[in-house]
């Protein structure tokens, strides 16, 4: 049986301020592995798969946060990859991130996903495995880190004091929020604002047209 696969690989080199320069991050599609899909012939159907790497540069070490998503070719849609692992829909606020690191970015982020099952005319994203890449073909493949520096660790550290010294008085008042009883929000904000700021972000792939269906050598 020949297997149906294609890659195309593509390198996009971020360059941002004195302090990081030199980030790289490169993409490809190919065809991941699957099961005996007997309807379509005697083989195996595949499900496409989005292969990302990304080099951290200077902020390997520190505490920060990976993003991937996918932008539909009229750039009015976009799908994300949090941390659950399942696409969704992206509705606004804050960028779901798919990698979290508390104890610090590693030097090199790797990470193989199946391209997202989306429906545009209803806007749906369902957990199918699509076997094509037909429906995704101009999709782009977007990727971004970003980190948390002494700067922006003191900001926590200063705000954790302050909300600790009036918890007790506001929960009183009646004007305490459950979310004030951990930083993960604030750090997730700075981690995105790094993130844009300093560009350390942008498209590594086009989505191409792949199939991964067998060879159909009999029903």
């Amino acid at each position: 049986m020949n297997m149906k696969k294609i890659a195309l690989a593509c390198a996009l080199g971020f360059s941002a301020n004195a302090a990081f320069a030199a980030v790289s991050a490169t993409a490809s599609i190919t065809c991941g592995s699957g099961t005996n899909q007997f309807g379509y012939g005697f083989g195996y159907s595949t499900t496409p798969t989005i292969n990302v790497t990304v080099n951290t540069g200077a902020d390997a070490g520190k505490p920060g946060l990976f993003w991937l998503g996918v932008l539909t070719p009229d750039q009015q849609t976009a799908l994300v990859l949090p941390l659950n692992g399942r696409w969704e829909k992206y509705q606004g606020g804050l960028y779901p991130p798919q990698g979290r690191y508390d104890n610090g970015l590693p030097a090199s982020i790797s990470l193989q996903i199946p391209v997202p099952s989306y429906d545009p005319e209803n806007g749906q994203v369902f957990n199918s495995s699509p076997t094509t890449t037909a429906q995704y073909i101009g999709y782009s493949v977007y990727v971004g880190h970003g980190a948390l520096d002494s700067k922006s660790l003191k900001l926590v550290a200063d705000r954790r004091a302050y909300l600790d010294s009036i918890r007790e008085e506001r929960i009183a008042q009646g004007r305490w929020s459950p979310h004030y009883d951990n930083d993960d929000q604030y750090k997730w904000a700075l981690a995105q604002k790094d993130m844009t700021d300093s560009n350390k972000w942008g498209a590594v792939l086009s989505i191409p047209f792949i199939n991964c269906q067998p060879d159909d050598q009999g029903g």
